[in-house]
């Protein structure tokens, strides 16, 4: 194979690419691409020409290999918007600063102490359950989710404040969706409507976070005793790095993680539950091991293991992080082709996910498949190497003890499952279910 010839790739229409069909079905725009032009495809969005790649190998080495090479894709650059520069937006040096200061808030003593948070807000919502009878399947992962990332993060519950904060995030996560995608770019925050109510948001979450951050400084010159947590862990970094650390990159970082922690927690949840409730032989499975196994303490939850690759698998087929991109800092060559600097390429866990290249029996959901031995190039639902996600096997110890103690304390039902995906900055069930929980 000659370097010099370009990947393959669909016909464009002028000046706008393929941009009609990214905006009338994405995911099975990439996932024909995928199935006529292979593992790497070249493609034109609005003028300028981007790659995809779909090969685990090629994965491995732009994400791990030759991570050096890349950076997070400029289109991330309008999220700083949102986020700040956050963990997700930040490059560089202060991307290294930030991760080291966060790496204790994620070490296994963290990680004990937050299972406690959890299992105390796990019993509450099933407590709630139990008394409604019924639940919005979508609007209860994100509360519950909402309340452990708030306690185990910075030891305050924010699920009183559901209300407002859901639909808060939910905007301006869809606002800076839209911001990402534009044909073209141009600043409407202080123009339309949308902008307007993007920074009222905006606002109400900022003062948030600065007033967690306020009320911690303040009980920390009260109290002998800290608490340990994410946020005490910043502090901490604050205190030895002050120029470093100011509270607006403190602020940034809460919101990153109760953004990333709750949303995309609450969806594999959410997607999770509906892929058993559409598989009632799957379900009988899962409730019947979640029923004949106690699990109490830290120590117990490799036990829970079955309950992690329905998690897992829930993620290969639905996962949150649908899209990942980046922009190349100097030249590579991948799968053959020479690549030059400043390119963009995007990965897409959903469709290498569900190749029947890489995988046997793609679409069909089989927990059991985690069992045995797979092709873990080919599944990054938590993308891979130095800038996948801090907080993925916090995700996991949560995500499978709320599904032991849903499981093991109710019988599910739901009229009518629909898997239709809604396509944002992250993968979510596009109608409400309500579900129905009877109690054992």
């Amino acid at each position: 194979m000659s370097p010099n010839l370009a990947p393959p790739g669909p016909n464009s229409l002028p000046f706008v690419g393929i941009i009609p069909q990214l905006i009338r079905d994405p995911l099975g725009t990439f996932k024909n691409m995928h199935e006529k032009y292979g593992g790497f495809v070249r493609f034109q969005k609005g003028q300028s020409f981007r790659y995809i790649c779909f090969d685990p190998d090629a994965i491995q080495h732009i994400l791990v290999g030759n991570a050096r090479n890349y950076t997070k894709s400029k289109r991330y650059e309008k999220l700083k918007t949102f986020l700040g520069s956050g963990l997700v937006t930040a490059e560089g040096q202060l991307w290294q600063q930030q991760r080291k200061a966060a790496q204790p808030g994620f070490s296994p003593p963290a990680m004990k102490d937050y299972f406690n948070t959890i299992k105390k807000v796990t019993e509450s919502t099933v407590q709630r359950i139990a008394k409604n009878k019924v639940m919005d399947l979508q609007s209860q992962m994100i509360e519950i989710t909402l309340s452990i990332i708030s306690q185990t993060m910075f030891h305050l519950d924010l699920s009183s404040q559901t209300e407002v904060l859901s639909p808060a995030f939910e905007y301006c996560v869809s606002f800076m969706n839209r911001r990402m995608e534009a044909f073209i770019d141009w600043d409407e925050y202080y123009v339309t409507s949308r902008g307007k109510k993007f920074n009222s948001y905006k606002t109400l979450i900022d003062k948030l976070m600065l007033d967690v951050i306020r009320q911690r400084k303040e009980y920390r010159k009260e109290n002998l005793v800290q608490h340990q947590d994410y946020l005490e862990t910043l502090l901490q970094e604050q205190i030895k790095n002050p120029h470093d650390i100011s509270d607006s990159i403190i602020k940034d970082q809460l919101i990153t993680f109760v953004m990333a922690g709750h949303e995309t927690s609450a969806n594999m949840l959410s997607w999770t539950l509906l892929l058993l409730l559409q598989h009632p032989k799957k379900m009988i499975e899962a409730t019947e091991f979640a029923r004949s196994i106690d699990v109490s303490d830290y120590s117990d939850l490799p036990k829970l293991a079955p309950l992690e690759n329905i998690l897992k698998e829930s993620l290969r087929l639905y996962p949150p992080v649908w899209m990942i991109s980046r922009d190349s800092l100097g030249p590579d060559t991948i799968m053959g082709y020479n690549i030059g600097m400043n390119s963009t390429i995007n990965l897409c866990p959903y469709v290498t996910h569900r190749s029947d290249k890489y995988w046997n029996d793609p679409n069909s959901f089989i927990p059991e498949r985690f069992e045995q031995e797979y092709n873990k190039k080919a599944y990054f639902p938590f993308s891979s190497g130095p800038r996948s996600c801090i907080g993925s096997q916090l995700a996991l110890m949560e995500g499978k003890w709320i599904l032991y103690q849903l499981l093991r304390n109710f019988n599910l039902r739901c009229d009518r499952v629909d898997l239709t995906p809604s396509i944002s900055v992250v993968l979510k069930p596009k109608h409400p279910h309500i579900i129905s929980a009877f109690k054992v």
